[in-house]
């Protein structure tokens, strides 16, 4: 190793086995205290990666929550109104609603384009105590009791429910694919 003495005049050096080895040890803690310093920055840029996804997927969540609700009151309000067109956006192809008898997407249709017919309009429906759980991040079930009133003609309608729905997230629009409701006797 070359070294300078107080003259300037350049030299060589002997170090001894123990000097060589402690340079050696001095050049590793060195190399390890970078390495860890590198570590704790890209560990601290993943978890902030993650926290910021787990953020969005919290709002993503909430806002799916917000959205099924919203889209169960619509699908009560088009279907005592008989709004046929709007009702048919919430259905994927493939619907089926379960009652006293199960009817598929065509005949649930033509069940609130019957109510429609007979003068009855949508009232009040209030959702009581949701459940949600998200069965993927595209299929969510929600099930709850209602209370609905619906008016036919001079006649109001007013009854309890037990609804379950499974919704199914396609191309960023929540629509139903399964819906079951048992009705108390109305009063």
């Amino acid at each position: 190793m070359s070294r300078m003495n107080s003259t300037g005049v350049e030299g060589r050096v002997k170090l001894s086995g123990a000097s060589i080895l402690e340079r050696l040890r001095a050049r590793m803690r060195r190399r390890i205290l970078f390495s860890s310093i590198a570590i704790f920055i890209f560990g601290v840029a993943i978890l902030s990666s993650s926290a910021q996804t787990v953020a969005a997927n919290s709002v993503s969540r909430n806002s799916a929550v917000g959205d099924i609700i919203i889209n169960e009151k619509l699908f009560q309000k088009f279907k005592m109104s008989g709004d046929v067109v709007e009702l048919n956006k919430l259905m994927l192809p493939d619907f089926r609603e379960v009652e006293d008898k199960v009817l598929n997407r065509d005949q649930e249709l033509a069940s609130a384009k019957g109510y429609s017919e007979l003068g009855c309009k949508g009232g009040r429906f209030e959702i009581i105590n949701p459940k949600i759980v998200f069965l993927s991040a595209d299929i969510v079930s929600i099930v709850y009791h209602a209370t609905k009133t619906a008016i036919c003609g001079s006649r109001t309608f007013s009854a309890g429910s037990n609804i379950s729905t499974i919704w199914v997230n396609r191309n960023g629009s929540w629509q139903m694919h399964i819906h079951a409701e048992y009705a108390d006797i109305p009063k």
